[in-house]
């Protein structure tokens, strides 16, 4: 993704939206994969995700 630009999510109720948004935000875990936010696993330790350099304000 690229600098200074911005994103959105899209898609119909119930497909899965706030489930993808909090595993990138390290507030669910994965079953399988990986999600690597900033050159880290959101939510390990020191990884700023969420935290100070990426924010997070739920529903």
């Amino acid at each position: 993704m690229e600098l200074d630009f911005r994103y959105g999510l899209l898609g119909a109720s119930g497909c899965g939206k706030t489930t993808l948004l909090n595993c990138i935000v390290g507030r669910k875990r994965l079953n399988s994969g990986e999600i690597w936010v900033l050159g880290g696993t959101p939510g390990s330790r020191g990884s700023g995700v969420p935290g100070p350099r990426v924010g997070y304000m739920p529903q």
